[in-house]
């Protein structure tokens, strides 16, 4: 099991105590760009990076994905 799937697996069995007495799971969801790959400057990176968040955000939350070719 990766890095990634162990933190989802730990935030998925641990519920989190609100103030007001509920309970809440979390959740993560990420993006990744990789050097020179997806861009080779920091900033193109970021955008990159911020793009593959986004999706991973819109088609099931709890989802990380890589940056597409020639996004930055």
């Amino acid at each position: 099991m990766g890095v990634i799937q162990k933190i989802q697996k730990g935030l998925q069995n641990n519920p989190i105590i609100l103030p007001d007495g509920r309970t809440t799971l979390l959740g993560i969801s990420g993006g990744i760009a990789l050097y020179p790959l997806h861009a080779d400057a920091a900033s193109g990176l970021i955008r990159s990076t911020d793009e593959a968040l986004y999706r991973a955000k819109k088609s099931n939350r709890g989802k990380i994905l890589v940056a597409k070719t020639g996004d930055s």
